[in-house]
């Protein structure tokens, strides 16, 4: 199976006001913050083998973003979004379009975010909606790629010791998917006692360890198939023009998942920088248990991985192993890159 994406993301527009940073009451806060609107309109083409029609995205995002001032040590956003199809010949999952290619933008008015923060002394608590963004996005992220975010209604307590160490502790009670509400509720959304831990530590510029837990317990019962438990360590570096990654990771079953499994993944990349180019070649491979069931990755920002095709969203059963290879530099002030996938 293949398939072919074009895709042009196109333009922003921000405007806003804002104030120099000084403490303020509540309501001082509220009107010396910064709004900002944004709209980001975007074309994406999907031709694939096994479905007749090809799919036909344009789409267009409105964002809405308030920002606070600081009150003390708080401060508040809210964000909202809308995405509306222009050009509406594919299937955004919700749009009953199924004789087309998937390009998961649904249409549709959410909120993004709407989150408390407090800051004191290296500690930050975040309370409501907000994006959660652990390291290269593997298993947690924002799928950003996508006109609707997936964003966490959590509690999140940061504590960065000083510049060489950090750790992230977040109670999630749902996931808030790029689908958005499915008739009225959110059915796609992944509701349940979700816990996320990291720590960082750099051991100095050149030589960087992170290390990732997360427990995801739906507590729908149709999604009781991605209750796992994952465990994960990473460790980049660079010499002179040479640069690596190596990562490694274990999941097992939990909740309420009736498939009883483990299996591991790992990652080995290695990255040369010559003048202007940066070549880069590398393998992840997302192992099996036996064929029963594949490492899985249902919070990742999975757009960005195994060749932006989308198809591998879900691990096959059996894993997948993906070899590839990149070559990236500039022309002027135009970045081009190409990469294979295997």
């Amino acid at each position: 199976m293949k398939k072919y994406t074009l895709v042009a993301a196109a333009v922003a527009l921000v405007c806003g006001t804002a104030v120099q940073a000084e403490e303020f009451s509540f309501a001082e806060a509220m009107k010396n913050g910064t709004a900002k609107i944004s709209f980001r309109a975007r074309y994406e083409g999907v031709d694939q083998d096994n479905i007749d029609k090809s799919g036909t995205a344009i789409t267009n995002r409105t964002r809405l973003t308030f920002d606070s001032a600081k009150f003390g040590n708080w401060s508040f956003s809210i964000e909202m979004d809308d995405v509306h199809a222009l050009v509406d010949d594919y299937n955004s999952t919700t749009n009953g379009n199924t004789d087309r290619p998937v390009v998961a933008d649904p249409e549709g008015t959410d909120l993004n975010q709407a989150k408390l923060v407090y800051s004191n002394n290296g500690f930050t608590t975040v309370l409501g909606r907000q994006r959660v963004n652990v390291g290269s996005q593997r298993l947690v992220g924002g799928v950003g790629w996508r006109q609707n975010e997936q964003t966490y209604d959590a509690a999140a307590f940061v504590y960065k010791f000083n510049d060489a160490f950090s750790s992230t502790y977040a109670y999630i009670d749902n996931v808030n998917r790029i689908f958005g509400p499915v008739d009225g509720a959110q059915l796609a959304d992944v509701r349940g006692d979700h816990h996320l831990l990291t720590a960082d530590y750099k051991l100095n510029a050149d030589h960087k360890f992170a290390f990732t837990g997360l427990l995801i317990d739906p507590s729908n019962n149709a999604l009781a198939g991605v209750g796992t438990t994952t465990a994960a360590i990473d460790y980049t570096g660079k010499a002179g023009d040479f640069s690596w990654a190596l990562g490694f990771a274990t999941q097992s079953d939990d909740g309420e998942n009736p498939t009883d499994y483990s299996a591991d993944y790992s990652l080995f990349e290695l990255g040369y920088k010559a003048g202007v180019v940066n070549l880069t070649v590398g393998q992840e491979t997302l192992g099996s248990d036996n064929g029963v069931r594949a490492f899985q990755t249902p919070l990742a920002t999975g757009h960005k991985f195994q060749g932006f095709a989308d198809k591998f969203l879900v691990t096959p059963a059996n894993g997948v192993v993906d070899t590839y290879f990149k070559v990236a530099g500039k022309a002027g002030p135009v970045a081009l890159s190409a990469i294979f996938h295997q």
